[in-house]
């Protein structure tokens, strides 16, 4: 009988060895797996950030009679008719005003280097202050830009987002 228990109480050990050994191979590979990982995650991330911030930007409301931030480029990109609440009351100087602060709030919160400017044609708002850069190098650019054009009684603007690295 003493012999049987001592079978047993060895089986017993073999499996719990067995059990411990297959724990650690999995825990050791789910730590690799989450290391090799955190790039192409990051990428991703930074990939999904890039192409919907604009789009979600150009339809942001502003307190500016509720005019959205596209009303307010297509206004201050042509007739400049918009007033505005605050101190700067065209339509240029506030939306400005409120890109930046959105891009502070968001971007800039995320450690994201960037590039945006708003276009006319070829060239950066005739005003030229629809230019926003947050820790880039322009030697520095990353990615392929985002470019969200939209269309406006005075022609097409781009709105163009660009990650730095």
């Amino acid at each position: 009988m003493k012999r049987k228990a001592q079978i047993e109480i060895a089986g017993l050990l073999i499996i719990v060895v067995l059990v411990s050994l297959v724990l650690m191979f999995v825990l050791t590979f789910n730590v690799a797996d989450k290391e090799n990982q955190g790039e192409p995650v990051k990428q991703v991330k930074e990939s999904q950030i890039r192409d919907n911030f604009g789009p979600v930007l150009l339809e942001t409301s502003t307190e500016c009679d509720g005019k959205t931030i596209r009303e307010l480029l297509a206004d201050c990109g042509s007739v400049r008719e918009i007033e505005c609440p605050g101190p700067d009351t065209t339509s240029c100087a506030y939306v400005k005003t409120v890109i930046g602060e959105i891009l502070k709030e968001t971007l800039v919160k995320q450690g994201f280097a960037y590039i945006m400017s708003v276009k006319k044609g070829d060239s950066v708002i005739d005003t030229g202050n629809m230019y926003f850069e947050n820790d880039c190098n322009p030697d520095g650019v990353s990615s392929v830009p985002s470019i969200n054009p939209f269309e406006t009684d005075y022609g097409t603007m781009k709105l163009v987002l660009v990650q730095c690295s």
